[in-house]
């Protein structure tokens, strides 16, 4: 029944996507008859041309493993655990800002339709990631669109385990760890952020859909400094290989990594740590 459900599923699928452009970013990592696909996410989509491939499905659909970093029922904890650790029950903004610092926040606020005085308890990174989705939504990048949800949407056709490699408060301890400075150090850097986001914005998909991890990689590797990168990206990506790599060649299995493509490149990305491990490589990104 799974095998017929799964079929129904791709032919579905192929018949939706086959006159639209099929991009990302995807690789191949062999262990002699182990195969690992490892693909990229992007979060959020704009546009026919942020569909999944069908390889990446249907090895996603076939695969024995499926590991994401959050499984679906840590995605429904994350708004709670969000919400539990990014709300102050005092210390209040605007009194942590410089008075030209409130203004200019509050203008930004504005623009995008958000009252001011819906932020003033929340954590500078909880404000950070609410400014960004509401960015993006008037931009129109849509959840639906993002790679996860598409994944999700055909969950049910899979033919093995879907895991976790970290929970919503790991998420959340990430974000937590990468805030450094005051307030008003905090504020002040996201408002900098913000004058250039929405080029980035539009940059990091067209990277994406052209399969470009290297200028993807770049635009992350400038925005964030040293402790930055420690907490949202390294020890994230070194705490997932480590659940990953005992598995590495201890059968003739297929598995799927699907995790934001941020933590494929750079120094301890999943890419160059497969490579390590030795694995054979093989780049099925969009050209």
């Amino acid at each position: 029944m799974k095998m017929q459900l799964r079929m129904i599923l791709l032919t579905v699928i192929g018949l939706l996507w086959m006159s639209s452009a099929q991009a990302e970013i995807l690789y191949k990592a062999k262990f002699g008859d182990q195969t690992w696909w490892i693909l990229g996410t992007i979060h959020v989509g704009e546009g026919e041309d942020m569909y999944l491939s069908e390889r990446s499905i249907e090895a996603f659909l076939n695969s024995d493993k499926v590991w994401m970093e959050l499984t679906p029922e840590e995605m429904e904890r994350a708004a709670e655990v969000m919400l539990g650790s990014g709300v102050r029950s005092s210390n209040f903004f605007p009194q942590n800002l410089e008075e030209e610092t409130w203004a200019a926040l509050q203008q930004q606020l504005l623009a995008v339709g958000i009252p001011p005085m819906q932020i003033t308890a929340l954590e500078p990174w909880l404000l950070e990631l609410m400014l960004i989705m509401q960015i993006a939504a008037l931009e129109g990048f849509n959840p639906e669109l993002g790679s996860e949800s598409q994944l999700l949407a055909v969950a049910m056709g899979m033919q093995g385990e879907l895991l976790g490699l970290e929970t919503a408060q790991d998420q959340i301890d990430a974000l937590m760890d990468a805030a450094v400075g005051t307030d008003e150090e905090q504020i002040v850097r996201l408002l900098e952020q913000l004058d250039k986001g929405v080029e980035q914005l539009h940059q990091m998909k067209t990277y994406w859909v052209n399969g470009d991890l290297d200028s993807l990689m770049s635009i992350l590797v400038n925005d964030l400094d040293e402790a930055q990168m420690e907490a949202v990206l390294d020890q994230r990506n070194i705490s997932w290989m480590e659940t990953l790599s005992p598995y590495f060649g201890q059968s003739s299995g297929t598995y799927f990594i699907a995790v934001g493509a941020g933590h494929l490149g750079g120094d301890t990305g999943l890419i160059p740590a497969f490579s390590a491990a030795g694995a054979e490589m093989t780049n099925y990104s969009s050209k």
